[in-house]
């Protein structure tokens, strides 16, 4: 092959050889794209500064569901040594029968499922209140 000194845009550089098309030669002036970095994000929650049960400060336990934010002590729990692994508070569990609870009060951890809703908790303005509060 004998080398083509013509300096046309699209030649090939060597005699004999065809010019390049208008899309090779523009792949290959590309730059290759730059990936782009996922940001990471903050799998830190904001968790409450008062136990849900008693609300006072200090040494407390938080609850891994998602995003809940609920605090408590081990002494309102009736724990004596912080659970290990991942650990659901008992305002995701229904208060008579431990089955996932679909209705929570606001002011305190008592839940209820679909079946023991009735009579243990009511609506009042936007906002579920059991019969504790009531």
């Amino acid at each position: 092959k004998k080398a083509c000194a013509c300096g046309a845009e699209n030649c090939s550089g060597f005699l004999g050889v065809r010019p390049k098309t208008a899309a090779a030669a523009a792949n290959e002036k590309k730059e290759p794209k730059k990936k782009r970095r996922k940001k990471k994000l903050d799998k830190r929650r904001d968790h409450e500064d008062d136990c849900f049960r008693c609300g006072e400060g200090g040494e407390l336990v938080m609850c891994d569901k998602g995003n809940c934010p609920k605090v408590y002590h081990l002494q309102c729990l009736k724990l004596t040594k912080p659970p290990s692994g991942k650990w659901l508070c008992p305002w995701h569990h229904c208060d008579d029968c431990g089955k996932p609870a679909t209705v929570k009060c606001f002011e305190c951890p008592n839940s209820y499922c679909a079946v023991h809703t009735e009579g243990n908790i009511f609506k009042v303005d936007d906002a579920h209140i059991c019969c504790d509060h009531t």
